[in-house]
Parts: C-alpha cells; sequence; structure tokens
C-alpha cells in the first residue's frame, strides 16, 4: 500500500458527511489517482473490500482501518457515455448494440452491494473508451444505509431510455418516440418488474427491435451451407463438379445467394407493402364501381399501434382493470364499453363516445386493492399508465384517478390530455396510495368524439 504513504493530494474533488474524495499524485511514478477516504461507520460495515479489489480492474487498492476505509482508484481515459450519446447521431444498431453492452456491464454489478450499485450507476460513472463501456468506480454515497429495493434494473431501464432519447426519464415520464418494444421493457426496469439483470437481457434480446436489427448478422454468420439458398433458385452443391454443372459461368464469377434469415426479412418489408397496394387498388376499383359515393370507405386496423409482433398473443391488459363485477361495485352512471375494432395491445380495448357535446365522465378502469392480485400496492407510490387514441385529429380530455378509502375519496388526481387520430398517446401519472380499497379511474370530455384507451398498466414506483 505504497499509494497510502507516499502520494501529495493535488485538490479536493467532493466530500460529504460521509466521504472525502481527493485527486491525489503519486510521488513514486507521478500517476493521477483518486483517494476515496470514507468515514461513515455504516458504509464501512457494508463494505465488500475484497469484492472491489477482484472485480473493478481501475481500484489499485481498497482496505478498512478502525474508523475509515481507503478506495483508491486509477484515473480512466474516457468519454462520459451520456456525452457521447448526446453529441452523436446513433443509428437503430448502434443503440442496440449500447444498450446490450451495458447490460452486460450492469450483469457484472449484482454481486455488489446495492449501497455500490446505486454509487457506481451515476452518470459520471459510466464512460465509453473505444467502444466499450467502463466504469470509472469513483463511489460517492449519497446516504449510508442499504437500500431495500435493487436500483441496478431501474437504472438499466434509465440508461437505455436516455441511449434511444438523449433524455434521462424524469418524473416517470417515458418518452412516447421510443420503439413499442423497447418502451415496454423500460416500463418494466422501471417499475422493478423484473427480478434481476438477467431477465432484462432476456427480454431485450427476444423482442422485435433486437430481433430486426440482428437479423443477417448473427444468425447468418453461423449459417452452414446446407442451410443456404441460391438466389436464381438453383440449391448450393458441396463439391466442385456438381458446383460447375450448377453454374458454368467460364469467368468463375461471384454466386449471389441469400440465406433463409435474410429471404425472412425481405418479406417481412414487402407483404405489408403488397396488402398496402392491393387495398388501395380494390379502394380504386370500389369507387369506380359508385362515383356518386362521398364519404371515404373507413378501414378498421387490428392495431395500428402494435406493442409487439403478433397481437393476438400479447396478454389483454385492460381484463384486470375492466368487469362487469368492478362496475357494478361503483356508483358511476356512465361507463366504458369493450371495443375489439381497435386496440394497442391483446384483442381489444375500452371505448369512450361523447355525442352530446356536454361535458361527461366515463368510468373505464377499477384497480381492486382488496384482490390478492393488487394487494401489495396499498400504503405505496404507484405509477400508471395508459394508452389512448381517439377519432378526430384534435381531443382534449382529462384521466381522472379516485383513491377510495372507507367508502369516501381519500386523494384525488386529474391530468389534461390532448390525443389526436390514429396515434396511440402513452400517459403516464403517479399517485400515493395509503391503506386504500380501490382507485377509481375516468375520462371527461366534451368533445363529440370517440375515446379508445388501453395498455393500463400499474406498479410500485417506491
Amino acid at each position: 500500500m505504497d499509494y497510502i504513504d507516499n502520494y501529495e493530494v493535488k485538490e479536493i474533488i467532493y466530500e460529504n458527511n460521509f466521504q472525502r474524495i481527493s485527486l491525489c499524485v503519486n510521488n513514486q511514478d507521478e500517476s493521477e489517482f483518486y483517494n476515496n477516504i470514507i468515514i461513515s461507520s455504516r458504509i464501512i460495515d457494508l463494505l465488500d473490500m475484497d469484492l472491489l479489489n477482484a472485480k473493478c480492474s481501475n481500484i489499485i487498492g481498497a482496505r478498512k482501518e478502525e474508523d475509515r476505509a481507503y478506495i483508491m482508484t486509477r484515473k480512466i481515459q474516457g468519454t462520459k457515455l451520456s456525452d457521447h450519446i448526446l453529441n452523436n447521431e446513433l443509428t437503430m444498431t448502434e443503440q442496440l448494440r449500447l444498450s446490450e453492452k451495458l447490460l452486460e456491464t450492469f450483469k457484472e454489478l449484482e454481486s455488489f452491494e446495492d449501497l455500490v450499485q446505486e454509487a457506481m450507476t451515476t452518470d459520471d460513472n459510466i464512460l465509453i473508451d473505444n467502444e466499450s463501456i467502463v466504469l470509472n468506480n469513483l463511489l460517492i454515497f449519497s446516504q449510508d444505509y442499504d437500500i431495500r429495493e435493487s436500483m441496478l434494473v431501474k437504472a438499466a431501464g434509465n440508461f437505455i431510455h436516455y441511449i434511444y432519447t438523449k433524455e434521462f426519464i424524469n418524473d416517470f415520464q417515458i418518452s412516447d418516440s421510443l420503439p413499442p418494444d423497447v418502451m415496454r421493457l423500460i416500463i418494466r426496469c422501471y417499475s422493478n418488474q423484473y427480478l434481476n439483470i438477467n431477465q432484462v437481457i432476456e427480454a431485450f434480446r427476444n423482442s422485435a427491435t433486437y430481433s430486426l436489427v440482428s437479423i443477417g448478422q448473427s444468425k447468418a454468420e453461423h449459417q452452414s451451407p446446407q442451410t443456404k439458398f441460391i438466389f436464381n433458385g438453383f440449391e448450393e452443391k458441396d463439391d466442385d463438379e456438381n458446383k460447375q454443372d450448377s453454374f458454368p459461368d467460364e469467368n468463375n464469377k461471384e454466386r449471389f445467394h441469400l440465406s433463409k434469415t435474410q429471404i425472412a426479412l425481405i418479406l417481412i418489408f414487402l407483404i405489408p407493402l403488397l396488402i398496402l397496394f392491393m387495398g388501395k387498388l380494390n379502394n380504386n376499383g370500389e369507387s369506380q364501381k359508385d362515383p356518386e359515393a362521398t364519404e371515404p370507405t373507413e378501414v378498421t386496423m387490428t392495431n395500428p399501434n402494435p406493442s409487439e409482433e403478433g397481437s393476438s398473443n400479447l396478454p389483454e391488459t385492460i381484463n384486470n382493470f375492466f368487469s362487469q363485477d368492478l362496475l357494478d361495485a361503483s356508483t358511476s352512471i356512465r361507463n366504458a364499453e369493450i371495443d375489439f375494432t381497435k386496440f394497442y395491445d391483446g384483442y381489444s380495448s375500452l371505448v369512450v363516445t361523447n355525442t352530446t357535446g356536454e361535458t361527461e365522465r366515463t368510468l373505464f378502469a377499477v384497480v381492486d386493492l382488496k384482490q390478492q392480485t393488487f394487494n401489495y400496492l396499498k400504503n405505496r407510490q404507484v405509477g400508471i399508465s395508459i394508452r389512448l387514441t381517439g377519432d378526430l385529429e384534435k381531443i382534449t380530455g382529462s384521466i381522472i384517478a379516485e383513491v377510495i378509502e372507507e367508502g369516501k375519496i381519500a386523494t384525488f388526481k386529474s391530468e389534461k390530455v390532448n390525443l389526436s387520430n390514429g396515434l396511440w398517446v402513452l400517459n403516464q401519472s403517479d399517485i400515493k396510495l395509503g391503506n386504500a380499497e380501490k382507485i377509481e379511474l375516468y375520462f371527461e370530455f366534451s368533445d363529440i368524439a370517440t375515446v379508445w384507451i388501453d395498455g393500463i398498466e400499474i406498479d410500485i414506483l417506491k
């Protein structure tokens, strides 16, 4: 531990009630390093110095003494990950690879205490160097007690959000510009629905966005000759004689072939275009047959903004919050109805219609906190996310949440939303629950219009 005994302090860069961090110069080789002196006895008890020495390559020494601990960290040359993202326009492939590297890096942190995980995953601590993510390991502690709830998964979701939007999540406001499956992953990260980083990695690699970007790369590299198809319809042969028979090109030009995976990717893009083209032909034919028709034919899309591929296999989220039993237990006069013509996920949505132009309030969801499914939400701050769309270019309304306790409204919250035709708008809000019995959700608006509601999710924020 010559670093402890033979150095000079260049400057103190951070100090609080728990620690003091100095930039130091080693007198032996004049190299610079950070000396993090921790004086909080509770933090010292929580730190595993052997693990820090073994896992962190730039920690050149860590030890405990009777009333303090020392963590000496070599300075790392690199750019803050957030600055790298902010100053560069990343392609979809770069966003995906960066997210994957981040998750793999966070996976290595799971063996540390939650207190250390939080300190390691601050914005200033995550750097990028030669396209690799590295940790500065300059541990700044914001409290001196261990965190009961792991922040690592939540931090992963926050950084993935930044990779795709150049913004960190603020007050649970998740950007609606994200790819739908990435958005769903981030929401579940931020509400701690994943138990560990491995589950996040598995969900990320099974997402439609990951499959779309990865297709033709890792799979194509491992494709065997027997599984490749020749573009002109001839199957590839193994022996030279058969190859010459199949391709009698005197100049021995390179043959163009596509793998099954690449063909599947081409079909994924071509089939929707063909369907759209045929649909336009049919519409043109119908308009020619009936030239007096003044109203356009309405085309019902099963899912104008699907959250994942294969919507028929998605869970129906509204079933947990909308049933006849839940409606009968409320005092609402006007209730939403189930609709199968337009939906965000699953196979149906909730529809609210205003035909009068008067301000009308309609109940569309009930969270029964007495049920075992939602009982864990009591006495916590929860986040509620909802998807909405309408049939007009502009619809203004309010989402109203009433927390019912002992038959009375204990907490009330109202948020204004602006909707438009063809776009599923994500609304997110938070509300603190006591020993409540249920939450009733209403949509209130005065426009003569129809509104669809879907994708309802609720979970603990803190």
